[in-house]
């Protein structure tokens, strides 16, 4: 019986640099935000220049752990879990959501939660987040960020 594999899928595709990586672009325009919105609050559990954000085997995958002024820690749950028993306390992370197709712009959002474990069992505890719309600049030939739009509950 033949291959049904194509030669075209086969080939191995050169990894796009980081800065042309929507999540990372994407990423760092919600952090910016956050910082501008909030970083002034003198209340606040946040340090809106380190953060952790939730890994994920596709989505983070090479993404930069420092960029400007910010710094970005990539945990899996099980690094999470640890971090909670080190800390003994909640604490913020972020979870990058998979890319949306809305018309012709993407949407790619992000969700901020107190992570805690206990009995077994991770916690979330959703507090707000941000979504990223970007459209395609035919005179640029890339995605750019038309908004970036926060919310919170």
């Amino acid at each position: 019986m033949g291959s049904l594999v194509s030669p075209v899928l086969s080939q191995s595709q050169p990894t796009p640099s980081v800065e042309n990586n929507l999540y990372v672009k994407a990423l760092f325009a919600c952090l910016d935000a956050n910082a501008k919105a909030y970083s002034s609050q003198t209340n606040s559990r946040h340090d809106y220049y380190n953060v952790i954000v939730q890994q994920d085997e596709i989505i983070t995958k090479n993404f930069p752990n420092q960029l400007g002024a910010y710094r970005i820690e990539y945990l899996d749950a099980q690094a999470l879990v640890n971090r909670y028993k080190a800390k003994k306390a909640e604490f913020p992370i972020i979870i990058i959501r998979p890319i949306k197709n809305e018309g012709t712009k993407l949407v790619i959002s992000f969700a901020d939660y107190f992570f805690s474990y206990g009995k077994k069992s991770l916690n979330y505890g959703l507090e707000g987040g941000c979504n990223v719309v970007l459209s395609y600049d035919c005179s640029k030939q890339e995605y750019v960020i038309e908004k970036v739009d926060l919310w919170g509950i």
